[in-house]
């Protein structure tokens, strides 16, 4: 009933509103909630507690209930005194600092809600407040989703009758850093070429779509919708049946604002999945978050699945989950809106066209999606498994899964974090994918794979992937400096059991009804077959399969098929024939094709027989 989803999201964020109030200070400006500080100190944590939930009160703007209303009470009390220089100030705003994102959310949310937080402020008030926050405004801030808080601040002070003199300047370089942010498909790079994550949910399609509904665009409006369009339409698929997302990116313990988008496309009439589609995904994922228990007696927490915890960054402290509060935005469409009443009719056509990889239809159970990862030549692969891993699912972490090792693991401790584009095989570039598709590239197809490589002591590993029906087919070339073994990593499942297989690795979770297998193909035959235990955010004690092999020195080829997927799923068709170490014959349902170990890489032909395109490795 439409009546009764709506009352399920009000309900649950007045109650994660009121399980802050034990933690307030005497000021009602800061809320100090117990755990790890993060890098920035626990006033600014404070500060974020009491910043992020004022957003999650604004979207109750419609709610008078008695208890709505004292909260709102507290929250005004709170900003006078956050914002001037007595007891529980906030800290004062400088370059690159905390004080500038949360500026932001306190400065939209007057904005949602003037009528019960700005109206009533004195002149002298506002100005105080209005003060604090253009300070924010004009700090220098990082080149990323950042570039949004200085324009969403001027805005909203816009709206509330007090605009800065320079709010032009914060409103245009916002405007020029995103078009260079922008990419395709509705996806927006975090800073840089290679770094899409979840900051598409949580910022490039959260604040202009925020500001379009309260009329106070930032960028044209025909464009915000039209980039929300397509992005909720590939985002979609991020996400399972029963709730779960992808695990891939930084600041996944905001899993719920993920949900952001799906609400605004609603309410702004932009999106092209079908209706209700953001009620039921909102539902299924605090449900989700809910029983794997982020959260608690209305308190968001870091948990993940069945024991374990998110991957938690630097600049994370105890408040920072409360960025799940963007999730209940759709709290401000009325209840009788179609967004809370639409009947919902889930689709049977794909969702996803250039991100998905095992979902045919909404209703699934697993995502997988493939990444691309992109070495540089003559330059060590930097690892960050958050972004860097070869495949990732909603039922398993890439943290320490689908990684080869060859006697180490790749060097954790790096500098740089590379993130990047998720992407099915069938939409790579000429450069990285084994075989193309017809409308990529034509036909017949050979050329060489470029980097990836990896170099791990005595070992240099080229690899590709070929999409089959339900898993991946995985191919190497190995160069063995020396003897060596190899290993390879397959899923880890946070209720995996061994499963008996002579002929494969094979771990199951009767819980969540999934298994994770490693099957080889070529290449493997004297192999050892196992699995080994791991902690990971799917369970402090998953499980995954493994496969060991010994290689002589000199080019090798192997291949295997991982996969993640319902119990006793049959893998993708696939048969293989040894011409020799370095060269292997591959069938599909598909395709016929030729791979083989060169010194400077991998390289792939059709059965056409075309010659190879020359590469620089």
């Amino acid at each position: 009933m439409p009546d009764t989803e709506y009352r399920f999201f009000r309900e649950r964020a007045a109650k994660s509103l009121a399980a802050l109030d034990e933690h307030r200070d005497r000021s009602h400006a800061n809320i100090r909630l117990p755990g790890v500080a993060s890098r920035n100190g626990r006033r600014f944590d404070s500060m974020e507690g009491f910043s992020r939930s004022l957003l999650l009160l604004s979207f109750l703007r419609e709610d008078r209930s008695s208890t709505v209303s004292t909260q709102f009470e507290k929250y005004r009390r709170g900003i006078v005194a956050g914002s001037g220089l007595g007891s529980g100030s906030w800290p004062r705003p400088k370059d690159f600092g905390q004080a500038i994102v949360e500026s932001a959310s306190i400065a939209l949310a007057l904005a949602i809600a003037p009528a019960r937080l700005w109206s009533p402020l004195s002149a002298d008030e506002k100005m105080q407040v209005a003060s604090y926050l253009t300070s924010a405004a004009r700090c220098a801030v990082y080149p990323n989703n950042w570039v949004m808080f200085p324009a969403v601040v001027a805005r909203s002070l816009a709206s509330l009758g007090l605009p800065m003199s320079d709010e032009r300047v914060y409103i245009s370089r916002a405007r020029v850093r995103l078009e260079q942010l922008y990419e395709s498909d509705g996806w927006y790079s975090d800073g840089g070429k290679d770094r899409f994550d979840y900051y598409n949910n949580f910022a490039f399609h959260f604040y202009p779509p925020l500001l379009s509904l309260l009329e106070l665009d930032l960028v044209d409006r025909d464009v915000t919708a039209s980039r929300l369009r397509d992005f909720t339409r590939t985002a979609y698929g991020y996400f399972s049946a029963d709730g779960r997302m992808v695990y891939k990116g930084r600041s996944l313990v905001y899993r719920f604002g993920t949900t952001a988008p799906f609400w605004l496309a609603e309410m702004l009439g932009c999106s092209d999945l079908p209706s209700g589609s953001a009620r039921i995904l909102g539902e299924r994922v605090f449900q989700r978050l809910q029983s794997d228990g982020g959260w608690e007696s209305g308190l968001f927490t870091y948990s993940w699945a069945a024991g374990g915890h998110v991957d938690r960054q630097p600049y994370s402290g105890p408040s920072s989950p409360l960025w799940n509060a963007k999730g209940f935005v759709g709290l401000l469409a009325p209840a009788n809106s179609p967004v809370w009443t639409s009947r919902y009719s889930p689709t049977t056509k794909p969702i996803l066209v250039g991100q998905q990889l095992q979902m045919s239809t909404v209703d699934v159970p697993a995502v997988s999606v493939v990444m691309a990862p992109h070495a540089t030549p003559d330059r060590r692969l930097v690892r960050d498994f958050l972004y860097d891993a070869d495949l990732y699912s909603t039922h398993a972490s890439a943290a320490q899964s689908n990684q080869l090792r060859g006697g180490t693991r790749f060097n954790l401790r790096a500098k740089e974090i590379h993130r990047r584009k998720a992407e099915t095989v069938d939409e790579l570039t000429q450069s990285e994918v084994v075989l193309g598709w017809e409308r990529k590239l034509p036909r017949p197809l050979a050329y060489r794979i470029r980097p990836p490589r990896v170099t791990v002591k005595s070992l240099k590993v080229y690899r590709t992937f070929v999409r089959l029906d339900s898993s991946v087919l995985v191919i190497l070339a190995v160069r063995a400096l020396r003897s060596a073994t190899l290993e390879i990593d397959g899923w880890a499942i946070g209720n995996g059991t061994v499963a008996e297989d002579g002929h494969n690795s094979r771990v199951v979770d009767s819980v969540e009804g999934i298994e994770s297998s490693l099957i080889p193909v070529a290449g493997l035959d004297s192999s050892v077959f196992g699995s080994r235990r791991i902690a990971s955010p799917f369970g402090a004690t998953s499980r995954q399969p493994t496969i060991s092999t010994r290689l002589q020195r000199g080019l090798h080829v192997l291949a295997y098929q991982t996969m993640i997927a319902p119990i006793d799923t049959a893998p993708g068709h696939c048969n293989a024939r040894q011409i020799s170490a370095d060269e292997i014959v591959v069938e599909t349902s598909s395709s016929t094709f030729t791979a083989t170990a060169t010194v400077s890489g991998l390289r792939v032909r059709s059965s056409c027989g075309a010659p190879c395109q020359s590469d620089r490795q």
